[in-house]
């Protein structure tokens, strides 16, 4: 599985890091997309997007047909730019369940689904206050 886990996440970062509405305005929507964490000193909002498990569909043989996925997909950044965040955070749910259907050089993503809404506030000890908004999605992805 960890070859299906290495082609979702290559997709998800390409996807979302590529997307000129995201990434390419004048001031961007969003400052970076990370894997798990974001760098430490990253501007926000950004994106982060976390495995969280997976489930082998697999033939009577044995023969893995496909793999299906659960990943945390959220955009946080600060309070005050709430707007810009749910700005970002519909963009990137359009960006990931508006097709069925991906080829990529390592694989197929067979169907994106987000399963449900994610959202959380935070207050760090400086008194900043960080929205997370996102959602849960399910990903059938095929290895090449």
């Amino acid at each position: 599985m960890a070859f299906e886990t290495y082609i979702v996440d290559k997709f998800l970062y390409q996807v979302l890091a590529t997307d000129t509405v995201l990434c390419g305005t004048t001031p961007p929507l969003i400052n970076g997309v990370f894997k798990t964490l974001a760098d430490q000193n990253t501007k926000n909002p950004y994106i982060v997007f976390t495995f969280q498990t997976a489930t082998d569909v697999n033939t009577m043989n044995q023969f893995r047909v496909f793999s299906d996925f659960s990943y945390l997909i959220k955009v946080i950044g600060l309070d005050h730019s709430l707007s810009n965040i749910k700005t970002a955070a519909n963009r990137m749910d359009d960006l990931l369940t508006n097709k069925k259907f991906w080829v990529t050089a390592d694989g197929t993503m067979l169907s994106i689904v987000r399963q449900s809404i994610f959202e959380l506030m935070e207050q760090e000890q400086g008194g900043n206050q960080y929205v997370q908004i996102g959602g849960t999605y399910r990903i059938l992805a095929q290895a090449s």
